[in-house]
């Protein structure tokens, strides 16, 4: 319902006010006030890049949401740019869809490609972010925050390097002849000798940093398959950090 140029919608789990800049969602009602505390959501109309749509069904409500940079899916359970309505509330929806819509269908090319700018810097974001609260474990070797950490001690995990290796396997002599679960100072290629001799119901993760020291994880070879895994993943995170 337009009202001094406002669009209002009343919604089973919000209302919207839309005035042609800004979007408000205000939570009224007790499912406001369960469901998201009672606080509005203010969205700037000028970055909205879609409008998601669903009709309500004879089994579900009807769902609106916009979607920004920031905000780029819908999201499930509670979403703050999302409400609920009714098949009686439809058609203030609708004309509400309506109207966004245009404003988005009547941006320039130039601010199209700063909207699209934005997601993509914003999905970046996100990922680099992702990738910092990654944990990974094993043996309590844990790589959390772009550290990977020890019992002893942590280490960034930029730049390193791991490498699984059977204790079967003696066709490459490697830091594992050192000792399990040592911690090693100095360039990993200067050590020699062997000080530790490989058990063969054994499998072992070596981690190498660049500053030259390593750790070495041993593990009962059934764990193989999670050693490996291990192993893959430091590598994976370390190349992105």
């Amino acid at each position: 319902m337009a009202e001094n140029g406002t669009i209002t919608a009343d919604g089973h789990t919000g209302r919207v006010l839309f005035d042609g800049s800004t979007i408000q969602i205000e939570r009224p009602g007790l499912r406001g006030k369960i469901g998201y505390g009672g606080k509005p959501t203010s969205i700037n109309a000028n970055a909205v890049t879609q409008v998601w749509f669903a009709h309500p069904s004879e089994k579900a409500n009807g769902s609106i949401a916009f979607l920004t940079p920031g905000h780029p899916q819908v999201l499930k359970g509670l979403d703050s740019h999302s409400v609920l309505f009714t098949a009686k509330q439809a058609p203030h929806f609708v004309e509400l869809r309506d109207a966004v819509n245009a404003l988005v269908r009547s941006r320039s090319e130039g601010a199209k490609a700063a909207l699209a700018e934005q997601a993509a810097a914003h999905a970046t974001e996100k990922e680099i972010t992702s990738r910092s609260f990654e944990v990974i474990s094993y043996a309590g070797h844990k790589v959390s925050g772009g550290l990977f950490a020890t019992p002893t001690g942590a280490k960034s995990i930029a730049g390193a390097s791991a490498l699984f290796e059977s204790g079967a396997d003696h066709s490459r002599p490697t830091l594992t002849r050192i000792g399990a679960g040592a911690v090693i100072a100095g360039p990993a290629g200067a050590i020699v000798g062997g000080l530790f001799k490989k058990n063969t119901a054994k499998g072992y993760v070596t981690v190498e940093f660049p500053d030259g020291e390593a750790v070495i994880i041993e593990g009962p070879a059934k764990d193989e398959t999670k050693m490996r895994q291990f192993a893959a993943d430091v590598n994976r995170i370390a190349a992105s950090s």
